[in-house]
């Protein structure tokens, strides 16, 4: 009686892939390393959108431009750009954005989310005082550390703020929300987490 005999080659390398006692840990690593690799790519990303400013986001107010002597929305000393990071919270996760705060209020949250914030007395007399001091360079003599600083930034031509504004609008520039609204970076993204996966099969096979 004739007999056919047949043999799978490579089951021990099938085997030693699909154990999960060799794969969890390795996986870990290589997911790790992905999260990490994503963090830094969200970063850059980040930075490039704010480069970008005025391709994604409202133009700044005349005031927001004397203020800053820059017409670049999101754009000031650096400070934004350079505080932005990412931390790893596990092998899986990776937060990214702003954690920098004045000690009082999220300023990154208020120019991301935007803000409607009421005018104060206090407001006004600063203004006043600039207003005046454009007129009166000994003025600047009694300025506050806050009007000395905006004098400092742009001095003269400055002007009283209008009886009827009672409000100043930060207009929402939602760079994170974007980025992440974005299939390109999407992609990126996904492409690291799933070249780490098979990776990490191919490492617990061998």
């Amino acid at each position: 009686m004739a007999r056919i005999t047949y043999q799978i080659k490579g089951l021990d390398r099938w085997m030693r892939a699909t154990d999960a006692k060799r794969f969890i840990p390795i996986l870990r690593k290589n997911m790790r390393i992905a999260s990490v690799l994503n963090g830094h790519v969200a970063e850059a990303q980040q930075r490039k959108l704010i480069t970008e400013g005025k391709r994604h986001f409202q133009a700044n107010a005349e005031l927001t431009r004397k203020i800053k002597k820059s017409s670049k929305p999101l754009v000031d000393q650096g400070d934004l750009f350079a505080s932005i990071t990412s931390d790893l919270l596990d092998d899986f996760t990776t937060i990214t954005g702003v954690k920098k705060t004045s000690g009082v209020y999220n300023i990154a949250e208020v120019v991301h989310n935007g803000a409607t914030i009421p005018v104060t007395p206090a407001m006004r007399g600063l203004f006043a005082t600039l207003a005046a001091a454009s007129n009166d360079v000994e003025t600047n003599t009694f300025f506050s550390s806050r009007a000395s600083e905006l004098w400092q930034r742009s001095p003269y031509n400055w002007k009283p703020l209008n009886l009827g504004t009672n409000y100043i609008v930060i207009p929402a520039r939602p760079w994170i929300r974007i980025l992440f609204g974005d299939k390109k970076f999407q992609r990126i993204v996904e492409r690291n987490w799933m070249k780490a996966l098979e990776h990490s099969f191919r490492e617990t096979a061998r």
